[in-house]
């Protein structure tokens, strides 16, 4: 299980490969969570999302959280595909806020 989730890390190394997995239609899955907050704020809700799915990763043989994708529920299938690139404003803050408040 490691494997697959290092080659989805290594697959992701630049703007243009995220925007690629959009234009293909990549949805969510068991390595891949996606989060757009729109901001570098980290509300309460935002701080569970980030937890849990860093926690499941943990216990499960890895993933990769892509934070600045948004998503978006297929009704037919119930697939969140990614949808676009949500900027995050200053990168920096957002990583202290991470690191500080988890």
């Amino acid at each position: 299980m490691v494997e697959a989730a290092k080659s989805l890390f290594d697959s992701i190394t630049t703007y243009r490969s995220v925007l690629s997995m959009i234009n293909r239609g990549e949805a969510e899955d068991q390595y891949l969570e996606c989060k757009a907050p729109g901001g570098p704020q980290l509300g309460r809700d935002l701080k569970t999302q980030l937890a849990q799915a860093a926690s499941g990763f943990a216990n499960s043989g890895g993933g990769v959280i892509l934070w600045g994708v948004a998503t978006d529920k297929q009704p037919a299938s119930g697939l969140d595909l990614l949808t676009q690139i949500v900027p995050i404003g200053n990168v920096q803050q957002m990583l202290q806020r991470i690191n500080v408040e988890l």
